[in-house]
Order: C-alpha cells, then sequence, then structure tokens
C-alpha cells in the first residue's frame, strides 16, 4: 500500500502558521528612527524684537512677533496641539520672548506651570548656548503607551527678556534630531542692542 506523502499532521500545521508569523514580524520589524545629520539651515529674525535663530530649510514656520515655532512637517503643528492622535510623529524647534519686570519671578512661574502640566521635569542645568548662558529644563509628557514626546526648554535672559528656546519631538524622533536641535540653538542671536547685557542664573 501506498504511503500518502502530501499528509500534513494538525501539529506540524500549527508550526508552520507559527514560524510564518514569526517571519513576518522580523520583516516588518522597524528599527528606531535613524540620526539625521545637520543640513542646510536658514535664518530666521524676528522682525520687531531682532533675535534671530537657524532652522532647516524647508520645515514649516509659524511665527509672530515675539514668537517662532519651526516644524519639520506642517502636518506635525497638527500633531502637537492634538498628541493624542494617531500617527504622531515629528519635531519642533521653537523661541518665544517674554518682556518682564521681575526675570526670577518669570522664570519661578515658568517651573510651576512646567510641574502643573502633568509632564516628567528633570534636573536643571545651567548651558551654553552658543555666546549665552542659560538654564535648561528638561521634560517628558506622556499620553498613552505610544505617545510620549521629549524636550527641553533653555531659558535665556537679557535685560527685561526673558527668551524661551525649546525643543521637543515624538518619541525616537527626539534623539534623532540631536544634531538638528544643537545646531538651531547654538545659532541663536540677541539682538544687538541685548548682546551686551545678558544676565546669568
Amino acid at each position: 500500500m501506498k504511503t500518502n506523502n502530501h499528509f500534513v499532521s494538525p501539529l506540524a500545521l500549527v508550526i508552520g502558521v507559527f514560524m510564518l508569523s514569526l517571519l513576518l514580524s522580523a520583516c516588518n520589524y522597524q528599527k528606531g528612527v535613524e540620526p539625521l545629520p545637520v543640513g542646510e539651515m536658514q535664518t530666521y529674525v524676528d522682525p520687531a524684537l531682532g533675535f534671530s535663530i537657524e532652522y532647516p530649510k524647508g520645515w514649516h514656520v509659524n511665527a509672530q512677533v515675539g514668537r517662532a515655532h519651526f516644524y519639520n512637517d506642517r502636518d506635525v503643528e497638527l500633531q502637537f496641539l492634538n498628541p493624542n492622535g494617531s500617527n504622531t510623529r515629528g519635531v519642533v524647534i521653537a523661541v518665544t520672548a517674554k518682556q518682564t519686570n521681575d526675570v526670577k519671578a518669570t522664570i519661578e512661574t515658568f517651573r510651576e506651570d512646567m510641574a502643573k502640566s502633568g509632564s516628567r521635569v528633570g534636573a536643571e542645568q545651567t548651558v551654553k548656548v552658543g555666546n549665552h548662558e542659560g538654564l535648561k529644563i528638561p521634560y517628558t509628557a506622556t499620553y498613552d503607551s505610544k505617545t510620549v514626546i521629549h524636550g527641553y526648554h533653555i531659558l535665556v535672559t537679557a535685560d527685561s527678556v526673558v527668551y524661551d528656546l525649546g525643543v521637543a519631538g515624538f518619541g525616537d524622533f527626539f534623539d534623532a534630531y540631536s544634531a538638528v536641535f544643537e545646531a538651531s540653538l547654538n545659532s541663536f542671536q540677541l539682538p544687538k542692542s541685548q548682546a551686551i547685557g545678558v544676565s546669568g542664573f
């Protein structure tokens, strides 16, 4: 009697399906976002206050007097406004200038607002941004298991103005753009009238 060599046992079928699923998972696995090099930059100059900063050419810009946000894509701006949406990815570089009569009180209010936001705030440290000294405040904002924003603010004071230099990114995008962040923030220039009277922390 001939043996049916084409017969597949249920156990062999289950094993085959399991191995196939592992293979497909391996094929679909995506590594973290690769680090990006610093490409061509262009300069933004505030039309009234006169501060300037460089940002990657081609990025989406949302700016008004005293505030400028730069996003690596136009859609990313909406994702930061609604982090709970799907497919959240991308980064932002931002500069905000706040005039104040009490620099120390303004910085303390900033700290309090960070604490109230629900973000996990890291240890502060004094850093150099280009030629300027600033106070760096890192943070992590978790919205769900798949939506996490990493970022930091660097506060630079000059005369009666506090400049908030901020960067942020979703998940692995934050680390991937670290060189771009550094190049942009190090390009920051105070208005010539304030460059002499910079106060430290």
